[in-house]
């Protein structure tokens, strides 16, 4: 008993006028065989037909046109279904032939669930029905069901010559409706239906031809209307698609609110090929499942389907009419190919047709009927002008595949461009190739397929156990979709045979399954099974997402053996010669290239499900993989040893011992192993690096060498641009015979040129051989000035008599060639550089003395550069920052010199010491105080007696130099009530950086027993250190004494919505930091009003709060040093719970590396879901 799913919706046939019921069959003549077929000529004889399942594997011949009175069924007249939603009855697999005759009056009505309706319920395998029109019938009143088709319900045969004029109503939950035919599985050919098709709320797959097909729809056409009220995927022509249409079209008017498409509504896998629809009959400007939407006078035009005229099924009335079939017989002239051809040949095994030009090659995927010939190329074939529009790829899907054989004689077909923006399934010159289908001896050049689609190669998109054969593909393989997958250089889907063949160039998809030569072999899941891939290589890149391999991408249970791949592969999971091998079998094969990825192995990624990969190794040195699961990785000097591959068994040329096939050749300690079908030139090194300087007088030399791995003597020729004067070789050709090699001395004199680079591009070729192409980069490193140091500051004082010192500057030519310096005229009065010019060879130096004479000077801060010019250096100009820091005294004293603390700041000269007197700092010029050199500024009186309030105004503090030996010192201060300026001038105050002082840039910090409290801020509550700073802290307190408020603790960080705070007490960004005895005590992280969380764990999104807190007391992310301190009572606040950061740092502490000797971290808290730690 046949079983199809076809819908997981248990459906009942219910009672109508005419149920189906089983009788006796009586004809009008014929006994049902091929010769002869039962006559069927009457109403009688048409319900005998119904009622007697015994004859539905026999021959039926239509005598004239029959009516059937007006007769309502309640199913499918002839083959119907049950009410499962398996298929469970008797199909029909006999030949009914209408004879060019009509069957009406009837129509098919039901309240119930009913599948498989129409005049045929299902036609299987081998059932064929031809010649046979359907007019004036409709079904309606269906609900719940699915493959309803006036012609049939579901057809896995062949219908050809056939049409149907009428209506199809059906109601909610139902799907793959059609004109003609509801579910199409088998091959559908030179039929139409002018049909009206409506369907209601959540039916699918409704097309006024066929509903869906995934077999093959050929030469028909469409006409009427479908609407889709609430349902979707209503196609002109097709609903839903995933097998092959090609030479159709639709005039269909259509309507609905979802998914809708002019010709095919909904397209997966499935390929459709020179087929239209009409843009201003069907009210609808797109058909995502595919087709070309045109105009209806384009459409009434012959231009447009001159490569329909290849099938001679088609007339067209010019101008008039949309075309017909020619069975049809309607007035109009036939449609004429672009030009009459005429094969030589038969199209035989022994007696192929024989194809010479582009045009040839067309007809080919053209004319479905020649799927099943013999072809032989019999010269170079250049496609490379052709128009890409009208390039026809050989071979449809599913149900007609390319069976015959090509052979391509050996020759190049150039130029093969081929583009597809749809998610169509099986790209290559053929796209799928059947069973005792061959290809072979065929050379693609500079290729570019670039497609959405799925099972994609050069030469085969998908080999259903066919043969591919000693074919070559060079060019690129380009997957466009992140879900359509198996993509190859020369087969994208491999469940068949390929033998020495081969693959260069690239092949790049963001999808699964993508291989140098194939994307994926064998695939169970579509009942591919296994695979042979024998004696093969691939060259040049692979890159996808998963699944990729330099020869194959996935490997199930299929073979793999005496192959290679030198491909540079990347993706999250890829292998040098296969990824995923699984129940697969690989042998006697290596792999080269680099790979890159989240998982990648030398060889193999992965190797499960019984999985053997046998005699394999990698290149560990080309590859920089060590690991994986298959395979033995060997450094490059040992791949290159013949003696290794004899002890794992390989078969080599002119050895016995493992094997007389001579399937491996190579020369021993110069080339990896070749194998022995391939012809090739070998050189020891393709590509040179050489550095020197200029004016260097040596002349330098390099040996590489030549070896033949061809079937014959080889005469070669070391070819040598002629701009590349710099080089030489000896001998610069020579006669190998095979297996020889010869070494070549290559001499390089520079002199004479000047620093830059230089590039020669050398080829080593030989009659009957690919060149081998061998580059040589030369760096020629030119004058390069470097100075010492790269900042001069000068510091006086004149009642200290402390005059400044004169400083040196030191130029060194640390490149070649001869440098020529300078140094600008526009230098400072009261500065003395000497000497001025010069000239350094070579690592010579110059020792220039600078002096700084303040005499004439004010009090006060000078800066200026010293401009050096080195013209043709790699820096042609430096510019080195001069400063002079001239005071009357070494220590000024606040308010005594100066009324406040930025005056007395701008005005003291580097290293100077402001002394703060006992009392309270506020106001403006003793807060937000700005430091841009190095300073200390300390209260005489120590932190209990000079206080700097900022009045919450302001931070205290904020210090901006960018040298890493400047020193700025904070000494006996309390700095209280200090909140952060914002990041943004118009937002919130308070949400900056460093609630007391902020560092900003390099450089060196000390505070020195120092009180910090009830400070403000986003990052840093007390001290916030942005760049790369050494900080000291010593003696110093980050203490708070109130309850938890606004007001009540000191140091503290406060975010907002959907913000992040950190570093309660203080916060580095990097460098190092240092604690000796200092407290950090009742620091706060306290979030907003909703508390903070990550967003992945509460839900948070836009309009909800999603920050995070780090570190109540410490985040550091440098180096931390801290001896002898407390860290005690700091709290983190979080109402929807408390996150940490990175990786759950500590809410506590957040630091880098570094030591914490001798601490007290007692009583800090959190209220969220974590607990205080210290990491």
């Amino acid at each position: 008993m046949e079983r199809k799913v076809i819908s997981s919706v248990a459906i009942l046939c219910g009672v109508a006028v005419l149920s189906c019921v089983v009788r006796a069959g009586t004809y009008s003549g014929g006994s049902g065989t091929t010769d002869d077929p039962y006559r069927i000529a009457s109403a009688t004889d048409i319900l005998a037909l119904s009622g007697t399942p015994n004859d539905w594997s026999k021959n039926f011949l239509m005598m004239g046109d029959i009516s059937l009175g007006g007769r309502r069924f309640d199913c499918a007249i002839i083959s119907p279904g049950s009410n499962s939603p398996f298929y469970e009855g008797t199909m029909f697999t006999g030949v009914f032939d209408g004879g060019g005759h009509v069957l009406s009056g009837f129509q098919i009505k039901t309240t119930g669930r009913s599948n498989w309706l129409g005049v045929f319920g299902m036609i299987g395998p081998t059932g064929v029905v031809q010649n046979l029109g359907i007019v004036g019938i409709s079904i309606s009143d269906i609900q719940a069901s699915n493959g309803i088709g006036i012609l049939a319900g579901e057809n896995s045969g062949i219908i050809q010559n056939c049409y149907s004029r009428g209506q199809v109503t059906i109601g909610r939950y139902s799907g793959s409706i059609g004109g003609l035919v509801g579910v199409n599985s088998g091959t559908l050919l030179n039929s139409f239906a002018e049909c009206s098709v409506a369907a209601s709320w959540f039916a699918s797959s409704s097309g006024v031809l066929a509903g869906s097909n995934s077999g093959t729809i050929l030469n028909c056409y469409s006409k009427g209307s479908i609407n889709g009220d609430g349902g979707h995927d209503y196609g002109g022509l097709v609903g839903t698609n995933v097998g092959f249409v090609m030479n159709c079209y639709s005039t269909v008017f259509v309507s609905g609110r979802f998914e809708l498409g002019g010709l095919v509504a909904r397209s997966s896998t499935g390929v459709v090929v020179h087929s239209y629809w009409d843009v201003d009959q069907s009210q609808i400007s797109y058909s995502p499942g595919g087709g070309e939407g045109k105009s209806s006078e384009e459409m009434m035009s012959s231009d447009l389907y001159r490569l329909w005229g290849y099938c001679q099924c088609w007339t067209i009335s010019e101008g008039n009419e949309y075309p017909h079939l020619s069975w049809e017989a309607k007035p109009g002239v036939p449609i004429s190919p672009p030009t009459v051809l005429s094969f030589p040949g038969e199209g035989l095994p022994d007696n192929p047709y024989l194809i010479s030009q582009a045009d040839e090659l067309m007809v080919i995927g053209s004319v479905p009927s020649l799927w099943d010939k013999s072809f032989r190329m019999t010269g170079d074939i250049d496609l490379s002008g052709y128009p890409e529009n009208e390039i026809t790829l050989i071979g449809g899907t599913g149900k007609s595949p390319f069976i015959g054989s090509f052979d391509g004689g050996g020759f190049v077909l150039n130029g093969f461009h081929y583009t597809c923006t749809l998610p169509e399934g099986g790209v290559g010159l053929i796209r799928r190739l059947g069973p005792d289908g061959l290809v072979q001896n065929v050379r693609l050049a500079n290729v570019r397929v670039e497609t959405n689609g799925g099972s994609v190669g050069g030469i085969v998109g998908l080999n259903d156990n066919g043969i591919v054969a000693n074919c070559h593909v060079s060019g690129m393989i380009l997957g466009k979709s992140n879900y359509q997958e198996s993509i190859g250089g020369v087969v994208g889907t491999n469940s068949g045979m390929i033998q020495d063949s081969s693959f260069a160039g690239s092949v790049v998809s963001s999808s699964y399954g993508i291989g140098g030569l194939v994307g994926i072999q064998g695939y169970p899941q579509y009942g591919l099974i296994g695979g042979t891939i024998e004696r093969c290589y691939a060259l040049g890149i692979v890159s996808g997402s998963d699944g990729c391999g330099g020869l194959v991408g996935t490997n199930y249970s299929g073979k793999i053996r005496d192959s290679f791949a030198d491909m540079k592969v990347s993706g999250t999971y890829a292998g040098g010669l296969v990824c995923w091998n699984s129940s697969g079998t690989i042998e006697n094969s290596y792999s080269l290239g680099v790979v890159t990825g989240s998982t990648i192995g030398g060889c193999v990624t992965k190797n499960y499900g019984g999985g053997e990969v046998l005699n394999c190794f990698w290149d560990v040195d080309t590859s920089g993989v060590v690991g994986g699961e298959g395979g033995i990785g060997l450094h490059s000097n040992q791949m290159k040893t013949l003696n290794i591959f004899l002890g794992a068994g390989w078969d080599f040329d002119g050895e016995t011992t493992n094997g007389t096939k001579d399937i491996w050749k190579m020369i021993d300690g110069l080339s990896y192993p070749s194998l022995e079908w391939s012809s090739s030139i070998v050189l020891s090194d393709e590509n040179l690096q050489f550095t020197f300087f200029e004016a260097d007088t040596e002349v330098h030399s390099q040996s590489i060498r030549i070896g033949n791995l061809s079937h014959a003597q080889m005469e070669w020729t070391l070819n040598l641009p002629a701009d590349c004067p710099w080089i030489f070789a000896n001998p610069s050709g020579g006669s190998l015979n095979v297996g020889e090699s010869e070494e070549v001395i290559l001499t390089l004199d520079t002199w004479g040129l000047k620093g830059g680079k230089y590039s020669c591009d050398m080829t080593v070729s030989a009659p009957g051989l690919e060149s081998k192409s061998m580059s040589v980069n030369l760096s020629i490193i030119g004058p390069i000035g470097r100075t010492e140091p790269t900042e001069f500051i000068f510091r006086g004082s004149m009642e200290d008599e402390k005059w400044p010192e004169p400083q040196t500057l030191t130029i060194h030519n640390i490149g070649g060639g001869s440098l020529a310096w300078s140094i600008d005229s526009d230098i400072p009065s009261w500065l003395t550089v000497s000497p001025k010019t010069g000239t350094l060879q070579h690592d010579e130096l110059q020792t220039i003395t600078l002096t700084a004479d303040p005499s004439e000077l004010a009090f006060g801060f000078y800066q200026s550069d010293l401009v050096i010019r080195t013209p043709g250096a790699a820096s042609a100009t430096m510019i080195i920052p001069v400063s002079l820091g001239w005071s009357s005294r070494q220590e000024i004293m606040i308010p005594r010199d100066y009324p406040t603390i930025q005056t007395a700041v701008d005005a003291a000269a580097p290293g100077v010491t402001i002394l703060l007197s006992d009392g309270i700092f506020t106001g403006t010029g003793n807060r937000g105080v700005t430091i841009n050199k190095p300073l200390t500024i300390r209260g005489i009186g120590g932190p209990e007696r000079c206080i700097i309030d900022c009045e919450g105004v302001t931070r205290a503090f904020t210090g901006r130099i960018n040298e890493p030996n400047s020193l700025i010192v904070f000494e006996g201060l309390t700095l209280r009530n200090g909140i952060s300026e914002s990041e943004d001038p118009n937002g919130p105050l308070g949400k900056g950086n460093g609630g007391a002082v902020l560092l900003n840039g390099r450089g060196t910090a000390l505070l020195k027993n120092c009180i910090m409290v009830h400070n403000r801020a986003y990052v840093g509550g007390a001290v916030c250190c942005l760049g790369e700073w050494d900080l000291r802290m010593e003696r110093c307190k980050v203490e708070g004494n109130g309850e938890v408020g606004a007001d009540g603790w000191s140091d503290w960080c406060e975010a907002g919505p959907g913000e992040s705070v950190q570093g309660g007490g203080l916060y580095g960004e990097s460098g190092k930091y240092s604690f000796e005895h200092c407290a950090f005590i009742g620091n706060v992280c306290i979030g907003g009003d909703a508390g903070h969380c990550w967003d992945d764990e509460c839900g948070c999104s836009g309009d909800h709060y999603g920050g995070y807190v780090i570190g109540t007391a410490i985040q550091v992310n440098g180096t931390v040093d801290m001896h002898d301190c407390l860290i005690i009572g700091n709290y983190a606040k979080s109402g929807k719970g408390f996150a940490v950061f990175p990786y759950e740092a500590s809410n506590v502490l957040s630091i880098g590396d570094g030591i914490i000797a001798n601490c007290t971290i007692w009583g800090n808290r959190t209220e969220g879901y974590y607990g205080a730690r210290l990491i």
